[in-house]
């Protein structure tokens, strides 16, 4: 008789490629067995851990053993077509060219460490259609190609001093998606954009704005407690998005940050302490 492990193997294999997120969504095989079946993609497995959990029969655990996925479930042997590129006269500010310095500045006003511009890919435009802006590109989970950017001006002759690459590729999106993947007790926090997650990288993902059904599956299935941390006037929110995610067995919590407070005007050290105490405190209301 073919184990559990075996038959999600088998169910990979079929799977084609992940999504944007770096999740394979799919019937659960498990729900067969029970007799019960599976007619709405219940089972969802991350590519880069190969963790699994299923929203139906809540089957969870690891599709192939540590080190040992074989070279055909390898997440970093996907290709997927990239669905946006970068914007005209895109430049990455660790280059060392002088016209880039107010977007360095820029970045240093908001607290991006200099070490990180490179890891997270950041650039700016000095010319063309988005002068005058940071580009902070959105990148897929496991191949890394771009999904879509966000703009920030810098400059004050931008008509809008936010703006997101066109197109409707946020949905089901979420900022260092590959964040969701990593198997481990440190809390994930949840915030609205991207900045407020550079601040807690790589321990952060950010929304994009208001959550979709997709990203709220994605988040469910993370192997790692989950802290919801909104804006100080939208607290409310991340209550309400932290306790769907406890519906579905999950380990989460949200942050009330004071009025008009933004997460990164508080120390990693004193949002990580929070979110321990907060999650503390969610178990013992679970109990």
């Amino acid at each position: 008789m073919r184990t559990n492990k075996e038959l999600l193997q088998d169910a990979v294999r079929g799977a084609g490629d992940p999504n944007s997120s770096g999740w394979w969504r799919i019937p659960c095989v498990l729900c067969g067995i029970n007799g019960r079946g599976d007619r709405k993609n219940s089972l969802t497995i991350s590519a880069l851990s190969g963790y699994y959990s299923c929203f139906r029969c809540e089957a969870k655990g690891f599709v192939w053993d540590k080190g040992k996925a074989p070279q055909t479930y390898n997440p970093r042997t996907v290709i997927t077509t990239p669905t946006c590129e970068a914007p005209k006269h895109f430049y990455p500010v660790w280059d060392s060219a002088e016209c880039l310095e107010p977007a360095r500045n820029y970045l240093r006003s908001r607290n991006v460490p200099e070490d990180l511009w490179r890891i997270a890919g950041i650039g700016a435009c000095v010319s063309g259609p988005e002068y005058g802006r940071v580009i902070v590109p959105v990148r897929h989970a496991v191949t890394k190609h771009w999904l879509g950017w966000v703009g920030r001006a810098w400059v004050d002759k931008c008509e809008k001093s936010y703006k997101n690459a066109p197109g409707a590729w946020r949905k089901g999106v979420l900022y260092n998606q590959a964040a969701l993947h990593v198997e481990t007790d440190v809390p994930l926090f949840v915030v609205e954009g991207v900045f407020d997650a550079l601040h807690l990288w790589p321990d952060a993902v950010a929304l994009l704005g208001g959550y979709d059904e997709a990203q709220l599956d994605a988040l469910a299935c993370a192997p790692r407690p989950v802290v919801i941390v909104n804006d100080g006037d939208a607290w409310e929110k991340g209550e309400a998005l932290a306790s769907r995610l406890r519906l579905r067995d999950r380990k989460a919590g949200w942050l009330e940050l004071p009025p008009k407070a933004d997460p990164d005007e508080f120390t990693r050290e004193e949002l990580f302490e929070a979110a321990y105490r907060e999650l503390a405190v969610a178990m013992l209301k679970n109990e």
